[in-house]
This record gives C-alpha cells, sequence and structure tokens, in this order.
C-alpha cells in the first residue's frame, strides 16, 4: 500500500482506500481553509465591537454563522460527490456513530 498514512488523529481516513484517502484530503483541507477564514471575520468582528464597546453586530454573526454552515455543507456535499460508494459510505458510518444525522441518501452510483 502506497501513499500517505493517515494522520493519527483522524480516525476516519484510515479506513478510506488511497484514493479516497487523497480526496478527503483535499476536501477537508478546503474546508478547513474556508472555516479558518470565517472564524478571522469572527474575530474581528468580535474585536471591533470590544474596541467600540458595543455587543457584536447580530446581522453580522448570523451572516458568519450561515457563512460557517455553508462550508461544512460545501464540504460534506464535496464529499458525497467526489468519493467512491464505499468511501462515502464510511463517511455516513462514522457522522452517524458520532451521532451527526444527514438527511439525505447516499448518491446511487
Amino acid at each position: 500500500m502506497e501513499g500517505p498514512p493517515p494522520a493519527p488523529h483522524d480516525p476516519l481516513s484510515g479506513q478510506l482506500n488511497l484514493a479516497d484517502r487523497e480526496i478527503f484530503r483535499q476536501v477537508t483541507e478546503s474546508a478547513n481553509a474556508k472555516l479558518a477564514a470565517v472564524q478571522t471575520r469572527a474575530q474581528q468582528m468580535m474585536n471591533a465591537a470590544r474596541i467600540a464597546g458595543t455587543p457584536p453586530d447580530l446581522q453580522q454573526s448570523k451572516a458568519l454563522n450561515a457563512d460557517r454552515q455553508a462550508a461544512l455543507r460545501t464540504g460534506l456535499d464535496d464529499l458525497q460527490a467526489k468519493l467512491s460508494g464505499e468511501g462515502w459510505q464510511s463517511v455516513e458510518r462514522f457522522l452517524k456513530g458520532m451521532s451527526i444525522g444527514m438527511a439525505r441518501p447516499a448518491p446511487e452510483r
């Protein structure tokens, strides 16, 4: 078996074949980058509110939350679209095992 081993803190990628593992890595890196950008914006909003002595803007907070959810949803959609059927089933089993429900069926392959 060639390719990088799964990260020691990642219980899911070890269940994937090498091709799916690489897809998983790329998709999760992209989602993490999007989430980090949202976190940076949230921190900037909080700092500005603290400096101004006002509460954080509610609409901006809602927009940041929507952006977080969109980044997560896009990541899941990308995994579902790009992983093999077996790879996606591993992701679903992992999420269900963590009590994270998803209300969508696996695509037919």
